[in-house]
């Protein structure tokens, strides 16, 4: 009589009788051969190399008003806090030029 062991979706099925353990596909992707999963969120995301991911903390109306802002300009919030970034760093002393 053969029982499955339900170790974690293993696909373990085990002889009452004789302590055989077989190892059989499982349903559902869990088995050796299962297809990878993507990974992260989807997105528009720049090539590697090319710009830096910077997370900050802003109040949650001053972010909407970007969001508002960038796509009136028709742009996306991150590339016009870039834009306003440089314009600033051009008119105050960051140490390198």
């Amino acid at each position: 009589m053969w029982k499955s062991a339900g170790l974690s979706g293993a696909g373990l099925l085990l002889s009452a009788s004789r302590g055989i353990f077989v190892r059989t596909p499982t349903a559902g992707g869990h088995g050796p051969m299962a297809e990878k999963k993507k990974t992260g969120r989807p997105g528009r995301k720049p090539p590697p190399g090319v710009k830096k991911p910077l997370l900050t903390s802003m109040d949650p109306d001053v972010i909407a008003r970007i969001k508002s802002a960038a796509a009136l300009r028709g742009t996306t919030a991150s590339l016009l806090l870039e834009g306003i970034s440089r314009e600033w760093l051009d008119r105050h002393q960051d140490g390198k030029k």
